[in-house]
């Protein structure tokens, strides 16, 4: 088994919460390493992860057809407000992409896709048909992808958006939290720092689903949405704070 790796945002890497130095050379399985009540659980790949977490009983963490799934984009965020210590960790999510192989791509809140990978699944992405993905908003590449952004480029950002469900209020109160983390960090202001970068998966050959993973303030607290699912994985296990996601 694998130890944990700095997992690639785009084509630039950047060291991730040192779990190994916590928890050893293998990935972590349920460990309470976290506040509020969350344990991080880990696998080798996002498969065996969501294997992992499934064995977990959590009359509290969200379930999608009678299974505890992993949180969406908007549901981590949220924690991590709550708990700003989350920041330190790149933390992957049951929020898919769907890429259709003449460009397009939609963002899916929870992917029922992801939710229901076997334990052995081992490919980079899934195959799916793109046409047939009802669920999820349909987005534009631009250049607004594959770059950091400034403090008011996030709020108009679709992506963001979007993942935080048009919910503006969580979406500016988790955009300061970061950038002033930046911005700390950096000793700079505000206005001169930048992050929460998106990074697609260049034009797939054919149709093909991955995961959305949220990357620590070591890394800016970009998104990546090409990050194979065959990589190491983590999600939270814990009750997420009221966001307004459905089960």
């Amino acid at each position: 088994m694998r130890p944990f790796q700095s997992r690639p945002v785009g084509n630039f890497l950047g060291k991730d919460a040192d779990l190994t130095e916590l928890l050893g050379d293998a990935p972590p399985r349920t460990e309470p390493l976290v506040p509020g009540g969350y344990k991080i659980v880990g696998g080798s790949t996002y498969g065996e992860c969501l294997a992992e977490l499934i064995k977990n009983s959590s009359a509290s963490h969200p379930v999608l057809d009678g299974k505890l799934r992993p949180l969406t984009v908007f549901e981590t965020a949220t924690a991590r407000i709550q708990y700003p210590e989350l920041l330190e960790l790149g933390l992957d999510t049951c929020t898919g992409v769907a890429y259709s192989s003449n460009g397009k791509f939609k963002l899916i809140p929870i992917s029922r896709e992801l939710c229901s990978l076997p334990e052995d699944f081992n490919p980079s992405g899934l195959q799916i048909n793109y046409s047939s993905i009802s669920s999820g908003v349909e987005l534009e590449r631009d250049n607004t992808y594959g770059r950091l952004l400034s403090l008011n480029e996030v709020l108009a950002h679709r992506f963001w958006l979007a993942g935080f469900e048009n919910n503006l209020s969580k979406l500016t109160e988790y955009r300061d939290l970061v950038f002033n983390k930046l911005a700390e960090r950096q000793n700079k202001s505000v206005q001169e720092v930048k992050g929460m970068g998106v990074w697609l998966l260049d034009i797939p050959q054919s149709d093909e689903l991955r995961g959305v993973w949220l990357s620590s303030i070591n890394i800016n607290s970009s998104v990546s949405c090409d990050y194979g699912l065959d990589g190491d994985a983590r999600f939270l296990l814990g009750k997420p704070p009221s966001s307004g996601v459905s089960t």
